[in-house]
C-alpha cells in the first residue's frame, strides 16, 4: 500500500514539472507572436507615415499648378472670353429681331411662343373644386340610348322616303345619248396684280415724319407717324434702330411704299414701308429732291402705269422685283436704271450710298 503510494505522487510530481514546462513553452511562444505582431504592426506605421508624406507632396505639386493657371494673365484671358460670348450672344439676339421684322414686313405670319406662365397649370379656386364633381357628372346624364334610336329612326325615315329605282328606268338612261357638253368660256386675262412684274406696281410717295419714337415691345423697331398727303398720318414701323439715328429722323422727308397690306409689328399696325439704301454697313433713307411736298408719286419713266391698290403678299410681287432697286455709282437709286422721279422736281437721292441696294 505505501509503496503503491509513493509511485503515485512520484507520478503527480513529474505530471506536475510536465504541466509547467508546457505552460512555460506556451507562454514563451505567445510572447514571441506578440512582438512579431508588433514588429509587423510598427512596419506598417512607418509605411502609412511614409505614404501621407507622399501624397502631401502630391498635393502641393497640384496646389502650385493650380495657383500658376490662376494667374493675372490667364484670368483676364477668362473674363474677355466671357465678355465676348456676352456679346455674341446680344448680337445674334439682335440679328434674331431683325429677321423677324423682315419676315413680317414681306408678310411672313408670325407665332407668338407661348410664355411660362401661360403654360403654367391654373390652380383651381374652392368654387370651381367644389362644383366640379357636378360638372364631372353632367356628361353621365346624356341618354346614348335615347340619342342612338333617334339617329337610326332617322336613317329608316330617309331610307323610307326614298324610292326604289326601276330596273327598266335604269337601262334606259344608260341606252339614253350623253349631252353635248357646253363650250367653256374662255378665261378672261388676269387683272393687273398679274398682268406684269416691274416698279409699276409699287405706290411710291413723298413723306414727312411727324413724330418718331420706339417701339415698346420690339428694342430694333421706330414707330413713326407720317404726313403723306392724307387726310390722317399713317403710323410705319422700321427697323432703322442701330442703323440711322432717331434725330436724323424726326422731321425728316422720305419715300415710303404705300400700298402694302398693313400687317401688326408686335402690337402695332404698319401702315407701309420707308425706303432705305444700304451699303458695306451705311444707311441711309431714300431723299426725295427739293421742292418735293407729301404726297408726291415717284414714277419710273421706262415704266409706266397704274400701281396696284394693295399688293398681295401671297403673290410676293416685292420679292421678286426688289434685287432690281439698286443705287448706282453716285448714289442714285435706281429701278433696272431708271432713277426714283418725282415729274416736274427731279429724282431722289441717298446721301452718298454708292453700289447699294433699295429695301
Amino acid at each position: 500500500m505505501i509503496g503503491s503510494l509513493s509511485i503515485s505522487s512520484s507520478f503527480s510530481r513529474q505530471l506536475f514539472k510536465h504541466s509547467f514546462c508546457l505552460r512555460a513553452s506556451l507562454v514563451r511562444s505567445i510572447m514571441v507572436g506578440n512582438n512579431e505582431i508588433l514588429e509587423r504592426v510598427e512596419k506598417r506605421a512607418i509605411e502609412a507615415e511614409e505614404m501621407v508624406e507622399l501624397l502631401k507632396g502630391h498635393l502641393d505639386c497640384l496646389q502650385r499648378a493650380v495657383d500658376k493657371n490662376q494667374s493675372p494673365s490667364s484670368q483676364a484671358k477668362i473674363e474677355s472670353l466671357r465678355k465676348e460670348n456676352q456679346r455674341l450672344k446680344e448680337e445674334a439676339a439682335k440679328l434674331k429681331k431683325e429677321l423677324v421684322y423682315c419676315e413680317v414686313r414681306n408678310g411672313v405670319k408670325q407665332v407668338a411662343l407661348p410664355s411660362a406662365r401661360d403654360t403654367a397649370p391654373q390652380k383651381p379656386t374652392p368654387a370651381a373644386t367644389n362644383d366640379a364633381p357636378a360638372a364631372v357628372a353632367a356628361p353621365a346624364a346624356v341618354a346614348v340610348p335615347a340619342a342612338v334610336a333617334a339617329l337610326a329612326a332617322v336613317a329608316v325615315a330617309a331610307s323610307a322616303k326614298q324610292p326604289e329605282k326601276n330596273p327598266a328606268q335604269q337601262g334606259e338612261k344608260k341606252k339614253a345619248e350623253k349631252k353635248p357638253k357646253a363650250e367653256k368660256a374662255p378665261k378672261q386675262a388676269k387683272k393687273g396684280d398679274d398682268a406684269k412684274l416691274d416698279a409699276s406696281r409699287f405706290n411710291f410717295i413723298i413723306g414727312k415724319i411727324n413724330s418718331i419714337r420706339k417701339h415698346p415691345e420690339a428694342d430694333t423697331l421706330f414707330v413713326e407717324e407720317i404726313d403723306v398727303g392724307e387726310a390722317t398720318p399713317r403710323t410705319i414701323c422700321s427697323g432703322l434702330v442701330g442703323h440711322i439715328p432717331m434725330e436724323d429722323l424726326n422731321g425728316a422727308m422720305v419715300v415710303i411704299m404705300a400700298n402694302l397690306k398693313p400687317v401688326k409689328m408686335r402690337g402695332i399696325f404698319s401702315q407701309g414701308m420707308v425706303m432705305c439704301a444700304l451699303a458695306e454697313g451705311k444707311w441711309s433713307v431714300v431723299l426725295p429732291p427739293k421742292g418735293a411736298v407729301p404726297g408726291d408719286r415717284v414714277v419710273f419713266d421706262a415704266f409706266p402705269g397704274t400701281p396696284d391698290a394693295q399688293l398681295n403678299p401671297k403673290k410676293k410681287v416685292w420679292e421678286q422685283c426688289a434685287p432690281d432697286f439698286k443705287t448706282d455709282a453716285e448714289g442714285i437709286p435706281n429701278y433696272k436704271g431708271e432713277p426714283f422721279n418725282i415729274p416736274g422736281k427731279g429724282i431722289c437721292t441717298t446721301g452718298g450710298v454708292k453700289n447699294g441696294v433699295v429695301r
